[in-house]
């Protein structure tokens, strides 16, 4: 602070030398230049002021070098204007112009040097943080160098015989049979012999090429030498009707001591001969810019870019309407923010009258001005596509004109740092080819599916068939697909419902990977029930008119000999001599004892009585008749003792005593390792499930109690932590849950926001596990957060795992003690 105040003093004291009335009057006149877009002449005021500043005037002197590289930047000598920039920046200046890094990130961006643009935009963001503009171009870099890395199939070369070292630009076709190209110059021979002051070459002309039998170009001539169309003001970007006979154009007058904007106008040509040029009124702002025109296939539209009042940004694209080919143009429109921007949209380009070509700086691209191509219908554009490198580069790229049905064309560009300017290139795209391809999913987990079937079926009656791959993919390549073909594709997969969908390559004049994604329903799945089993009172064993009714569960574990399953044997609330959760055990244990017998495995079996534990909770509404009388039961109700004591009706009391005598499986695992063959006679140990009121636990590295237990079917740890506001659960859990189906995106609170576009869970998101047995004991509906990097795959809060009952923690010998 107290340099700027001595700094601030000597500044007001030497107001009164005459030098400093003199550097003043210098910045003032550069000042204004600049605002003029003068920038050539700007430059040299500028350097004057910068003469006529003191040393000491440090904050002056590094104002004048920023402005000085404005003016490099803005007329695209960016090199020199980053030399002032990096001037600017060593004096300190950034600490009072924060914009100097984004100015210096631009001009490297468009130089094409992505590393260094990211490192100064970085810089800006953190002094101008949430700037949208600067983030955008910072998320285009890497946008950038990977289209460098993958360009297009587009071959582009600098036609030799329409350029010259100075600017040349703006191709137009003036015949139908596209063998004359009209465009704009600064070249010698230009009629003006004076110098612009914004761009310090000659004032602009429009010049004409033909091309001959051999399709060269001859020598470029002046378009109209009567100085009927050229004149010693600029004239430029010129398009024609399909005829040939009637021009629009733009023209820049340079009168002294009048300030006017660009306007854009008309002649015919009759009797060999262009007729005197009249003004197209489009707007009634005579300071407004109306540039770039180009008509309709028709004539009645023409579209042209504007700054005049209602522009969204520094430039849009609008365009006018008439009736009939003699009338005048009605209203402007503007085009609307689907194609404008805060940024420049010039040059519009109208193809086939349903691709809206353009060039933009707002839009994300890879530097400058950048071709973008957006689709019409019904009155209607679509959202705008960057037409990629090598069309576009990380300097200007604008003015692109097609052949008519033809995918090739002109267009022109200062990229390589504009070291010879803007010149004009000629593209083509030498093979139209297609790939259809995308990813499946399935639609509640979101995770991608293999080995669906994917058939597709052309209108040219061509048909294809492939599976897809471990990661979802499916991808029908250029030899498949044909040009104006329509292609049917349908996908199968057992477990899933059938999808169907269409793409064509009708109308598609450019090479394009067609993408076309599927998510697939998985066929419902109702509960797996067991077919009554049937016990006499009191009795455990498995009597042999139900052990055919095992069949289908059998032939379930055959089928898929990695599952690993648990059968739940649970009673009625009412008390037997023998208690029911031994009754409960050894039930579910004779029908482990004769799947053993069978050949299944003991490994993959796990008995559990449950007892009266864990009542039935009622999925959806059931209407049930019992002993005559219909009953209904809703969605979500708890078939408990408490439940079961406000029931009036004995009949109904006794039907859902029957309800809870149920016997069930789960697959648990699916990662079963079948046992040595040589292994005989495995002994099974049935455990009481009475005496089970000690569970063992280890810890965690951090002390807290870890436990075996299976969530939503799946056999994990959880650990318990008496100080955690929330549940945690580990990604890697997470996603294996997810991934076998044991949750989907409805159980999630974001739904589908809680996922990458890959299908993996986003950090922190929450969602619902509906069960969680540790033992004979259930823990319900918690909600847990997903976080990277747990001790425990899953950390529950005291108050979720109180659901368990009363107990205590013996730590020194690793023991949940229940009451």
């Amino acid at each position: 602070m107290k340099f700027f105040r001595i700094l601030s003093v000597i500044f007001c004291l030497t107001l009164i030398a005459t030098p400093v009335f003199a550097q003043k009057k210098a910045l003032e006149k550069a000042d204004r230049a600049f605002e003029l877009d003068q920038y050539n002449h700007a430059i040299m005021l500028y350097q004057k002021a910068f003469a006529k500043t003191k040393k000491n005037d440090i904050v002056n002197k590094n104002r004048i070098l920023f402005q000085i590289g404005e003016c490099y930047r803005k007329s695209a000598q960016y090199k020199k204007a980053i030399t002032q920039y990096r001037r600017a920046i060593k004096g300190g200046y950034a600490e009072i112009e924060h914009s100097i890094y984004f100015s210096m990130a631009e001009s490297l961006r468009f130089m094409g040097d992505y590393e260094g643009a990211q490192e100064n935009y970085h810089a800006f963001l953190e002094l101008e943080p949430n700037n949208m503009v600067a983030e955008q171009a910072l998320a285009s870099c890497s946008q950038s160098a990977e289209w460098i890395k993958n360009p297009t199939t587009y071959e582009v070369e600098v036609v030799k015989k329409l350029n010259t070292r100075d600017n040349d630009w703006g191709p137009r076709f003036k015949d139908p049979s596209c063998t004359q190209i009209v465009f704009t110059s600064t070249r010698e021979g230009a009629t003006g012999k004076k110098l612009d002051d914004w761009t310090g070459q000659r004032f602009s002309d429009l010049f004409m090429s033909s091309q001959d039998k051999k399709s060269d170009w001859s020598t470029p001539v002046l378009f109209d030498e009567k100085e009927t169309i050229n004149t010693k003001a600029n004239e430029g970007e010129a398009c024609f009707a399909l005829d040939g006979n009637l021009m629009f154009y733009t023209f820049c007058g340079n009168a002294k001591k009048k300030q006017s904007g660009c306007k854009i106008y008309q002649s015919k040509y009759e009797n060999d001969k262009w007729t005197d040029p009249e003004e197209v009124v489009l707007t009634v702002d005579s300071l407004a810019d109306v540039v770039h025109a180009n008509l309709s296939e028709d004539g009645l539209r023409l579209y042209f870019t504007s700054n005049m009042e209602g522009t969204h940004g520094d430039l849009d694209i609008w365009y006018a309407g008439r009736s009939d080919v003699n009338s005048e143009f009605g209203e402007a429109k503007n085009l609307g923010p689907t194609i404008n921007t805060a940024g420049k949209e010039a040059f519009p380009f109208l193809r086939n009258d349903t691709l809206l070509y353009f060039s933009s700086t707002g839009h994300s691209g890879m530097g400058g001005y950048d071709i973008f191509k957006s689709v019409g219908e019904n009155g209607n554009w679509g959202e705008p596509e960057n037409v990629k490198y090598p069309l576009n580069s990380s300097g200007d790229d604008f003015g692109i004109i097609f052949y008519p049905g033809e995918d090739r064309g002109f267009f022109s560009s200062n990229r390589d740092e504009g070291r010879r300017g803007d010149e004009i290139y000629s593209f083509v795209n030498p093979q139209v080819d297609y790939t259809i391809s995308g990813l499946i999913r399935n639609e509640m987990t979101l995770q991608y599916i293999d080995q669906v079937m994917v058939e597709m079926v052309g209108s040219d009656g061509s048909s294809f068939r492939m599976l897809t791959n471990t990661k979802g993919a499916y991808k029908f390549e250029r030899s498949q697909i044909r040009p104006n073909t329509t292609y049917k594709i349908h996908i199968s997969r057992q477990g899933f419902w059938d999808e169907e969908g269409t793409e064509t390559t009708v109308g598609l004049t450019s090479s394009k990977d067609i993408i076309h994604d599927f998510s697939m329903k998985p066929v419902p799945k109702g509960p797996v029930k067991l077919p009554d089993i049937l016990y006499d009172l009191g009795k455990w064993d498995l009597k042999t008119k139900y052990q055919d009714s095992l069949m289908g569960l059998i032939e379930i574990l055959e089928k898929n000999p990695r599952i690993v399953i648990e059968l739940a044997s649970h009673t009625d609330y009412r008390r037997i001599a023998m208690g029911n959760d031994t009754l409960s055990q050894l039930r579910a244990q004779s029908v482990v004892d004769y799947l053993i017998a069978r050949g299944i495995e003991p490994g993959r079996l796990v008995a559990k009585g449950y007892g009266a534990h864990v009542p039935l909770t009622i999925e959806k509404d059931l209407t049930f008749t019992a002993n005559k009388k219909t009953f209904t039961l809703l969605a979500g109700t708890l078939l408990d003792s408490a439940f079961i004591a406000t029931l009036k009706d004995k009949d109904e009391q006794e039907a859902i005593h029957q309800m809870n005598r149920r016997t069930e499986f789960s697959i648990i695992r699916d990662d079963y390792i079948p046992e040595d063959n040589n292994v005989k006679n495995p002994v099974v140990q049935i455990s009481k499930v009475e005496d089970i009121k000690e569970i063992d636990f280890t810890t965690t590295p951090n002390g807290l109690p870890l436990f075996t237990t299976v969530v939503n079917g799946l056999s994990t740890s959880l650990a318990v932590d008496v100080s955690a506001k929330e549940n945690l659960i580990a990604y890697e859990e997470a996603m294996k849950l997810l991934r076998t189906g044991r949750v989907n995106k409805n159980d999630f609170e974001l739904k589908e926001k809680a996922f990458t576009e890959d299908g993996d869970i986003l950090d922190k998101s929450i969602f619902r596990i509906r069960e969680i047995k540790i033992e004979k004991y259930i823990i319900k509906n918690i909600n847990v957060r997903v976080q990277k990097e747990l001790e425990a795959p899953l950390i529950l809060k005291k108050s979720d795992f109180d659901q368990v009952g009363s107990y205590t923690i013996d730590n020194a010998n690793h023991k949940l003690i229940l009451k």
